[in-house]
């Protein structure tokens, strides 16, 4: 289970707070917040440090997500998967 909250800042950045297990179901949850925010030419802030657990694919999302989402306070275990 994962959960999302968003925090508007000013009108061209989005900050958005990861909580929970990044699996396949929520990868496509993610994935959909992520998109509707850069369809508006938003740059995503995606803060990853309530993750607790991610998958192989949740490490692929990551490491072919958009130039225009940072990464930030990422787990260690995070990091160290999405190297390379």
């Amino acid at each position: 289970m994962i959960h999302i909250r968003e925090n508007l800042v000013g009108e061209d950045e989005v900050h958005i707070l990861v909580e929970g297990v990044l699996d396949q179901k929520s990868i496509l949850i993610l994935s959909d917040v992520c998109s509707q925010h850069l369809k508006t030419n938003k740059r995503v802030f995606l803060h990853l440090d309530g993750l607790l657990d991610i998958c192989r694919q949740g490490v692929e999302f990551l490491r072919k997500s958009d130039p225009r989402i940072v990464i930030v306070d990422a787990p260690e275990f995070v990091r160290l998967s999405t190297c390379g």
